[in-house]
């Protein structure tokens, strides 16, 4: 199978480590010629790995604020499609903003669209609702304008983007997400990432590239509680840009590490040098951080939604997500009792069996994009 796969429009996040998951499991199945289009970021991440001659990267980005730069983008993949003929496209995260000659496998991850009663919206303002109200229109027209087949990562999100784009459930696969490569083949570093540990210090971890939805902010109602009432061994670990930190946090926060943007080869690293996963975000499909806590053997405090019960069932700890006082409480709880958190350990291990892992994943990926060549 010649499969063209499109990651020419990814710039970070959950969207660049699924395509790196994929790319580097699929040396797996030698039996296909893999050609790949790279945005900066995802071609960064692949650039010092090692690849056989039937894969042929191009570097190619369709992030481009100015729409005269991302014109000429869609033309030189048009042109790239025409002269490979591929068998089937398959673009890791959409939209894709072109429409391929081939069969055309599109992955949808957009909480925002397909879970409209999130707690997100509530949070932010009427011209920040309408501008989300004209991204959905946008998007949705791409979506269906750009292909027919479609993958998500849970049942819920089938049934629901079934209903968003009035599409038959039959052409929308579910294909789990998982954690990456990288946390199998894990072994401790002799250099840490993080500064040795105070004494009695409790590290909470929000691994994520900043987004609005995440709700990084609630950290700083977090802290002023903590200052109150002198907590002062409980430490937030966030991997964001400094010039975003410096603007959200203030240029230090005693509560607050900052490592920046952490490579996808350090993420486990980064797990074992804390205590627990800290999510409270307002909206997703899915995010890898779930598994990948529960394969570091990381107990899981995070948003009472139903995407997080979905994923995680009874391996975490829940919380209100724009309630600082209940988060704190939970984050006391888990903290100052170590068997609810090694049950919670437990749980996440025997949960992560639900999964696949990154080479069933690619396998389920490869198998769609066969399928729908033949359609």
């Amino acid at each position: 199978m010649k499969l063209l796969i499109n990651g020419s429009n990814l710039s970070g996040g959950g969207g660049v480590q699924v395509a790196l998951s994929f790319i580097l499991e699929s040396r797996k199945f030698p039996g296909n010629e893999y050609y790949i289009l790279a945005s900066d970021k995802l071609y960064e991440e692949l650039k010092n790995e090692k690849f056989p001659s039937n894969y042929i990267f191009y570097s190619i980005s369709l992030l481009h604020s100015n729409p005269i730069k991302k014109i000429v983008s869609i033309y030189k993949i048009k042109k790239i499609e025409k002269q490979i003929q591929p068998d089937s496209v398959f673009t890791i995260f959409g939209p894709a903003y072109w429409t391929p000659k081939s069969p055309h496998l599109v992955g949808f991850a957009l909480g925002h669209l397909i879970y409209p009663e999130s707690p997100y919206f509530k949070s932010i303002t009427l011209k920040e609702r309408i501008y989300w109200e004209a991204i959905s229109l946008i998007k949705k027209y791409f979506f269906k304008k750009n292909s027919s087949f479609y993958h998500v990562e849970t049942q819920d999100a089938k049934k629901r983007l079934a209903k968003y784009l009035n599409h038959n459930p039959e052409k929308i696969f579910v294909v789990s997400n998982t954690y990456n490569p990288y946390f199998d083949n894990f072994q401790v570093s002799e250099t840490f990432i993080l500064p040795p540990k105070d004494k009695n210090e409790y590290r909470l971890l929000l691994l994520s590239t900043y987004y609005s939805h995440k709700n990084f902010e609630i950290i700083n109602k977090i802290t002023e509680i903590f200052s109150a009432n002198n907590i002062e061994n409980i430490k937030f670990v966030v991997t964001i840009n400094q010039n975003i930190f410096a603007a959200i946090f203030g240029a230090k926060n005693q509560y607050i590490i900052n490592t920046g943007p952490i490579p996808a080869n350090l993420c486990p690293q980064l797990y074992f040098e804390c205590d627990a996963l800290f999510l409270p975000t307002l909206v997703e499909c899915f995010t890898a951080n779930y598994p990948e806590a529960m394969k570091m053997k990381k107990p899981i405090l995070t948003s009472d939604l139903p995407f997080a019960h979905g994923i995680c069932g009874d391996a975490a700890i829940y919380f209100d997500p724009l309630k600082a006082d209940d988060i704190v409480e939970k984050i006391v709880l888990l903290k100052n009792n170590p068997k609810l958190s090694k049950d919670l350990v437990e749980k996440g291990i025997e949960r992560l069996k639900e999964f696949d892992n990154s080479a069933k994943r690619t396998k389920k990926y490869l198998e769609i994009c066969n399928c729908i060549s033949t359609k």
